[in-house]
């Protein structure tokens, strides 16, 4: 945690001395190999500073001290005080004697002649525009005046940048970045296609940034943060509001905005309350044309696309609704159309005639929908829109599937027609024949332990399954819906010797696919 620097004080004396800090060539440091050798010049320049003003007959002291940023240790000042402390022990011809601070040693309220020929070592650090400073002062422990002072200057490269964060994300020990000041009428640049910008949040800043494209595509600003965050997208010119987005991704923003043409945008990024701390941002171009596909908003619009060919296209505004039509070219199989992405999509599903056969919302993986319909030759509508309006991508999928119809080890709708499994075997491939359909399993435990109990989609991660657990009375032991991966239920139980009933149903409107069902012996 960072520590307040407790030498105020002493550094405002010590600044208010008439003593020239000798100054060094900036330096661009790219790893710890370019801070170590500045360090050494400057261990090397204290060493003959020290033997240079030695005018007693007592072995000179030197107390190593912090180095604060904005007050508080960072990274950077713990490395430069140490290193400094090896420096000086290792020097060539030192005659002097180090005394750690952490150590007990000197102490500014010791007698003056106690003092006598004791020098205490700190510093500071400051950021200056794009340069960041280190002031190491030599001061006298007895009249505390500052005998020697050195300034390091050093060119504020992302490898540096780093080493300035400070631990936690209280509104006291965020700092400012590098690339302060910025405004909305000073944006920083974000080159698009660039690398990620490490920026950060302190207590009441927002950051501003300027992206600039050079053609048409898809714009994306993506944010990967450790706190809260919230991004607004507007015009380069007229500065009009087109975009905004909160949590794209847990506390992560994203911003998707497709560009006609070469244009300016300002990005402001802002903490969704008064959260701080390090974020990393991005901008890329995707090279899309949504324009082939428009206008489909009606469904006499409808753009035919090709069975089994997925498209991707993007929602454009809150209003936006995407028609599509897509041609059977025989009976049989089930017709099943479906999105991915990052979308809540809704989809409902037409007949040629214009008949409503299926709608969904959140049927799929994550906030995606599926619809699905027995297949019959002839030309089906699709619309598609977002539950809430929001700007974005997204991938249409349709594909022709097997019938699943019944599998070997039905009937066993009820408790007493429940088949059995085998703990340890190999996995059963069931089918669910519609959405009521129920299957009842029964297993023996001659062990006492844990058992975990699965039954996930063979092809499709989103076939939404549930497990329930009895005994032999059929008492209720235990249930799942989503405890495996994706909408796998997944039931993990402490269980004694005995025979146990699995039921297993389907919170799918219609089922397509095959699940797997396996219990295995944990430990």
């Amino acid at each position: 945690m960072a520590r307040p620097i407790r030498w105020m004080l002493f550094f405002v004396l010590c600044t208010a001395a008439s003593v020239q800090l000798t100054a060094q060539q900036q330096v661009r440091p790219e790893s710890m190999a370019d801070l170590d050798r500045e360090n050494q010049r400057l261990a090397d320049m204290i060493i003959r500073t020290v033997d240079e003003n030695n005018s007693g007959t007592a072995v000179p002291e030197i107390q190593i001290g912090g180095f604060y940023f904005k007050g508080y240790e960072i990274p950077l000042g713990t490395y430069w005080s140490q290193n400094l402390l090896q420096s000086l022990i290792n020097g060539a011809g030192r005659k002097f004697k180090i005394i750690d601070t952490y150590s007990g040693g000197l102490t500014a309220s010791a007698s003056t002649a106690s003092l006598a020929n004791k020098y205490s070592l700190r510093g500071e650090i400051v950021e200056i525009g794009s340069m960041i400073r280190i002031y190491t002062r030599l001061v006298k422990m007895d009249d505390v005046s500052l005998l020697a002072g050195w300034q390091s200057d050093f060119e504020n490269t992302p490898f540096l940048w780093e080493l300035l964060q400070t631990s936690g994300s209280s509104l006291s020990n965020v700092p400012r970045d590098m690339y302060e000041p910025d405004s909305r009428e000073n944006p920083v640049t974000m080159e698009v296609g660039g690398n990620w910008m490490n920026r950060t949040i302190h207590a009441n800043d927002v950051d501003w940034f300027l992206v600039q494209t050079n053609g048409p595509g898809l714009l994306s600003i993506e944010v990967e943060g450790d706190f809260d965050s919230y991004l607004e997208f507007y015009s380069g010119t007229g500065y009009s509001l087109l975009d905004e987005n909160d949590d794209y991704d847990g506390n992560n923003p994203r911003i998707q905005y497709f560009t006609s043409e070469a244009a300016s945008y300002i990005v402001k990024l802002r903490p969704y309350s008064d959260s701080t701390g390090s974020y990393s941002i991005r901008a890329q171009l995707l090279d899309m044309d949504i324009t082939s596909m428009e206008p489909n908003n009606t469904r006499a619009q409808a753009f035919e696309i090709t069975l089994g060919e997925p498209v991707t296209g993007y929602f454009q505004d809150e209003d936006d609704v995407e028609w599509f039509k897509v041609r059977v070219p025989s009976d049989g199989g089930l017709l099943v159309v479906y999105t991915t992405g990052n979308q809540d999509t809704k989809l409902t599903l037409y007949d040629e005639r214009g008949r409503k056969l299926a709608e969904d919302d959140d049927s799929g993986s994550e906030y995606n929908a599926k619809v699905s319909t027995v297949a019959v030759g002839g030309l089906y509508f699709i619309e598609l829109t977002d539950y809430d309006g929001a700007r974005g991508l997204y991938t249409l999928h349709t594909e022709i599937r097997d019938m699943l119809g019944v599998d070997e080890y039905e009937p066993d709708n009820t408790f007493s027609s429940a088949k059995p499994i085998d703990v340890g075997a190999e996995p059963q491939r069931r089918t669910f024949t519609d959405s009521s359909d129920v299957d009842w399993v029964r297993f023996t435990v001659t062990q006492r332990g844990y058992y975990g109990i699965r039954a996930q989609g063979e092809n499709d991660l989103s076939l939404d399954t549930y497990i329930e657990l009895y005994d032999e009375d059929q008492d209720l032991i235990d249930e799942d819906d989503d405890g495996g991966e994706y909408y796998d239920s997944y039931l993990r139980v402490r269980l004694d010797p005995g025979t146990y009933w699995i039921k297993v149903s389907t919170l799918d409107s219609e089922p397509s696919d095959f699940y797997l069902l396996s219990v295995e012996f944990l430990r």
